[in-house]
């Protein structure tokens, strides 16, 4: 079940969370992941340069269930956007500014187990079409990013 958000001091175990709690597990996300630039080259994230989120609407979502209709829950695989050859080929309209950027991809599930059979459909983030936005870039809106300091 989901996590009810709850003013600090209100907290209940395993049933609620706080604004400053998710502001350090995603504080802490950006400080423990580096991203590799070259073969031997990591670096921190830079919380003004990279994503850290993506965003999307609650018809994008709806849509992934209503397009795999015997699913029954969702798997969000981690991901990033790249210049592989499967990638330039299948996403050539992302924007310029995604590469190298984090991303997910949604994919719906049916017990637990992926429905990636030819013919159903996942959602990623941006690809050039009206699926996710990565934040940043451009830009991330919300008390969450307004609260997260550069590592």
């Amino acid at each position: 079940m989901p996590l009810e958000i709850v003013p600090s001091g209100q907290e209940k175990v395993a049933v609620s969370i706080t604004i400053p709690t998710i502001v350090e597990m995603v504080q802490g996300f950006c400080e423990v992941t580096q991203k590799m630039i070259a073969p031997a080259a990591a670096r921190k994230l830079d919380i003004k340069n990279d994503s850290h989120a993506v965003y999307y609407t609650k018809a994008e979502v709806e849509q992934l269930f209503k397009d795999n209709l015997n699913s029954d829950g969702l798997r969000i695989y981690l991901a990033v956007h790249r210049n592989g050859p499967n990638q330039s080929r299948e996403l050539p309209h992302r924007p310029p500014a995604y590469l190298y950027q984090h991303t997910v991809i949604l994919v719906a599930t049916k017990n637990k187990v992926d429905q990636l059979a030819t013919g159903n459909f996942v959602v990623t983030g941006n690809t050039g079409t009206e699926e996710g936005e990565l934040c940043p870039p451009p830009a991330c809106q919300g008390p969450i990013d307004a609260q997260l300091q550069q590592p």
